[in-house]
């Protein structure tokens, strides 16, 4: 092992102990009387830790492939807390909840499994900068009027009001409406792009374009995704820019890091603004809701697809999506579209072999999106794979690619000109 794989292996310890750590001084204020910290014996306790740390023996600590940023976002923000949780969060035996967190396990190692296999040459289609960067400009703009028509103009940027926004906003569109497909793809493809190009080529425009949208969207619905996108690129600029080569050990840092900070800031100014925003959000909820969704697909049918793409043959059990299940039963607030990582909703419905099948479904759509940007500029496309590494933990991969507009985002990281000759890179790399 070398020394850059120990030292990783070591901050996720850190990371993964500070977490439990944090769960518990900081659970009660955020989950109230919902939250549920149960003493687990050592045996158990040791092996969630082990099991969190365990996948920094095969990830790639220098990234060659953007969608290996994607598979770290995805480590840190859903495996992690998946590992750690649902054993303390669930009023259930542990030893009833470890077949949960092995096939987890299981399947985030398939999902893992492609970074073996060379990469082929997949036909590239060459799009003149002026096209593609005036594409994004006019879907920009027509998104914002569309938006704008719809909803009407207001600029709200209090964080206080968010939860009041987003419950508007939710009664406004509604699913499926125009309103919610242009706000879906302003936020989810093109706000992401937009600042990715603006830090890496200099697109200054970009980065003006990408903050009246994210004005507009924040104002309009409360998301904090969309509000931190531009700080999330930023920072992962920085880290991918210097330290490329020891990206998985620098990105556990800064994970531990704001946790830390976190912990740092309720003790001394008594202010949970770090552990609301970040360790709260990211992380603490994908990990319970792994667990809860676990819970309620073990005792209840599953849904195999047929609620979307296995629609037109099977007939779904359920009147309402898995999300709003969840979220009404566990956090009795009917309405809240309790969604999670791409691994719970794989249980959801297939059961245990859907999470191994949600890793292998990503990991060969990941494995693809790498085979077909290879003669891409690396770093716009790494940055906004680190943002779908946050997306998928928190949203099911097939619901994600349509309603989510994903399935535009990666058009446009494919279609993407390059600023320079690229020589790429398709080896793996501890």
């Amino acid at each position: 092992m070398s020394l850059v794989r120990f030292l990783t292996l070591v901050v996720a310890a850190v990371y993964s102990l500070l977490l439990l750590d944090t769960y518990s001084s900081f659970g009660p204020v955020a989950y109230g009387t919902m939250f549920r910290n149960n003493q687990l014996p050592f045996e158990f306790a040791a092996l969630t830790v082990i099991l969190a740390v365990f996948p920094t023996l095969w990830l790639p600590i220098r990234v060659t492939r953007p969608s290996q940023v994607c598979v770290w976002f995805l480590y840190l923000l859903a495996y992690v807390p998946s590992m750690l949780l649902p054993m303390r969060s669930l009023d259930t035996p542990p030893s009833q909840t470890l077949p949960l967190i092995i096939v987890f396990c299981l399947g985030f190692a398939a999902l893992s499994f492609p970074y073996r296999l060379a990469l082929p040459a997949l036909r590239q289609i060459k799009v003149q900068p002026i096209t593609f960067y005036g594409t994004c400009l006019a879907a920009s703009l027509g998104l914002i009027v569309i938006i704008i028509a719809v909803n009407g103009l207001r600029v709200d940027l209090s964080l206080a009001s968010a939860y009041t926004r987003r419950a508007e906003y939710k009664a406004a569109a509604g699913g499926g409406s125009v309103l919610s497909y242009a706000s879906s793809i302003l936020a989810n493809s093109l706000v992401p792009v937009l600042f990715a190009l603006a830090f890496e080529r200099r697109k200054w425009w970009m980065a003006i374009l990408g903050a009246v949208s994210v004005v507009i969207l924040f104002s309009m619905g409360g998301q904090k995704s969309v509000f931190f996108t531009p700080i999330l690129i930023a920072a992962l600029y920085l880290i991918l820019k210097g330290n490329r080569r020891h990206f998985g050990l620098w990105l556990c840092a800064g994970a531990t890091a704001i946790v830390a900070i976190a912990m740092v800031e309720r003790q001394i100014f008594d202010t949970p603004f770090l552990s609301l925003a970040f360790v709260h959000r990211l992380v603490f909820t994908p990990g319970i809701l792994t667990g809860q969704f676990w819970d309620f697909f073990s005792n209840h049918p599953h849904i195999y697809l047929s609620d979307s793409i296995l629609g037109f043959l099977l007939h779904s059990p359920y009147d309402q999506s898995a999300g709003l299940i969840i979220g009404e039963l566990y956090a009795r607030d009917p309405g809240r579209n309790a969604t999670t990582n791409v691994f719970a909703q794989g249980y959801a419905h297939f059961g245990y072999l859907g999470m191994v099948l949600a890793g292998l479904a990503l990991g060969s759509l990941l494995y693809l999106f790498d085979a077909a940007t290879t003669r891409r500029n690396f770093l716009p496309c790494a940055l906004v794979m680190g943002l779908l590494g946050i997306f998928w933990s928190n949203v099911a991969l097939h619901t994600s690619m349509l309603s989510n507009g994903i399935i535009v985002t990666l058009l446009l990281l494919y279609l993407l000109p390059s600023a320079r000759k690229i020589r790429p890179e398709t080896n793996f790399v501890g």
